[in-house]
C-alpha cells in the first residue's frame, strides 16, 4: 500500500485512521470516557482508553472553537463602511 493511501493519513497527528477517530469522537460525546472504551473495544475489537478518546475529543473541541472564531471575527472586527447595490432587474 503506498503511502498516498487514504488509510495512510492520521488528521491530526493521532495515529488512529479518520474512520476510528470519528468512531471515537463520537463515542466520547455520547458516553462516559470509560464506557465509551469498553464499547468501542466490543464493537470493533480495538482498545482505545479512556484517555485516549479524552484528548481525541479536546483535539476536535479545540478545532471546533478555532473554526467558530474564525467564521465570526471578520464580520466583527471589521469596522469598514461597506455599500452593496441591488439590481432590480429581475423583479
Amino acid at each position: 500500500m503506498s503511502k498516498s493511501h487514504r488509510f495512510c493519513s492520521f488528521p491530526q497527528g493521532f495515529q488512529i485512521s479518520p474512520y476510528l477517530q470519528e468512531l471515537v469522537v463520537s463515542t466520547g460525546q455520547n458516553c462516559v470516557l470509560e464506557d465509551g472504551s469498553q464499547q468501542l473495544k466490543r464493537l470493533t475489537r480495538v482498545e482505545v482508553t479512556a484517555k485516549q478518546i479524552e484528548r481525541l475529543a479536546h483535539s476536535y473541541g479545540e478545532l471546533l472553537r478555532i473554526e467558530k472564531e474564525q467564521q465570526e471575527s471578520p464580520i466583527a472586527s471589521d469596522k469598514a463602511l461597506h455599500y452593496c447595490m441591488v439590481d432590480g432587474g429581475m423583479i
